[in-house]
C-alpha cells in the first residue's frame, strides 16, 4: 500500500485514475491516479493516431474549412485524374516492414507511437507523394503546403498546434519528474528527523558518557580517601592509644 514498492507499482500501471479496461465501468479496475508510464504511452498514441488521421485523411478546421490530407492529393505517377488515395502513414506489419496504404485501410485503431511508419507505397516509390492538389502538375505543391502547414494548426489538438501538444507533454513530464524528486527529498528527511529524535532519546553520546566517566571516577577517588581516612583513624585508636 505504500513505500518504494508501491511507487514502482504506481510507476508501471499508472494511467491518470482511468480504466484499463473502458468495457468495464466497476471502481475496483481503475488504474493509479498517477501519471506512469501506460499515461505517457497513451498520450503518445493519442499523437500520433491524431496526427497520422489528420495528415492522411484530412479534417475539418473549426471554421468549417475542408484540410486535404495526403489521399486527397496527386503524385507524379497519378495520370489517372483522380487522387493517389495513398495515406503516407501506415503500420510495420509482424515481421516490422512497413505495409501499403492498401492493407493498412484507414485502420486507425492498430495504429500507436511504436509501430507507425511511413508506407511502404512512399519507400518504394518517392513519385507516389501526393504534393500536387490538381493531377498533371508536375511543378504543384499546393497539396504539400497544406500538409506542412498542419505543423501549425491550433485547432488539431486540445493543447493545440502538434508542438503544442508535445511540448505540454514534456512539461508535464518534468513537472511530474520534480514532483517526484521534491517528494523523495521531503521523505528522507522526515526519515532523518525521526531517526535523530530516536538518537537522542535511545542512542549514545560520547561526549555524555566522558562526563559521567569523569565524575563517577572523582566519586571513586572521593570514597577511597574516605576509606583511608577511616582506616587511619581506627589505626590510630586501637594500635596507639591501646583503645
Amino acid at each position: 500500500r505504500s513505500g518504494e514498492l508501491r511507487a514502482y507499482l504506481d510507476m508501471r500501471d499508472g494511467n491518470d485514475g482511468l480504466d484499463p479496461n473502458p468495457s468495464y465501468n466497476g471502481p475496483l479496475d481503475k488504474t493509479p491516479n498517477f501519471r506512469g508510464i501506460p499515461y505517457y504511452q497513451r498520450k503518445l498514441n493519442e499523437f500520433v493516431v491524431t496526427f497520422a488521421r489528420c495528415f492522411n485523411e484530412g479534417y475539418i478546421d473549426i471554421n468549417g474549412q475542408d484540410i486535404p490530407g495526403h489521399a486527397d492529393g496527386y503524385g507524379i505517377d497519378t495520370g489517372s485524374g483522380s487522387p493517389t488515395g495513398i495515406r503516407f502513414f501506415t503500420i510495420l506489419d509482424a515481421s516490422g516492414n512497413p505495409v501499403d496504404s492498401a492493407a493498412f485501410a484507414g485502420d486507425y485503431s492498430q495504429l500507436k507511437a511504436k509501430n507507425i511508419t511511413v508506407s511502404k507505397d512512399i519507400m518504394e516509390n518517392i513519385y507516389n507523394i501526393a504534393a500536387s492538389d490538381t493531377d498533371g502538375q508536375e511543378g504543384n505543391i499546393e497539396n504539400l503546403r497544406a500538409l506542412l502547414g498542419m505543423r501549425h494548426d491550433p485547432h488539431m489538438f486540445a493543447e493545440g498546434a502538434p508542438e503544442d501538444f508535445m511540448k505540454s507533454l514534456i512539461a508535464t513530464l518534468g513537472i511530474d519528474s520534480q514532483q517526484a524528486a521534491r517528494i523523495s527529498a521531503n521523505q528522507d528527511s522526515i526519515i532523518k528527523q525521526v531517526e535523530n529524535r530516536r538518537m537522542s532519546v535511545s542512542g549514545v553520546s560520547i561526549d555524555e558518557e566522558m562526563a559521567n566517566l569523569v565524575k563517577y571516577q572523582h566519586a571513586y577517588n572521593a570514597s577511597a580517601m574516605v576509606i583511608t581516612a577511616i582506616s587511619q583513624i581506627y589505626d590510630t585508636l586501637i594500635n596507639r592509644l591501646g583503645i
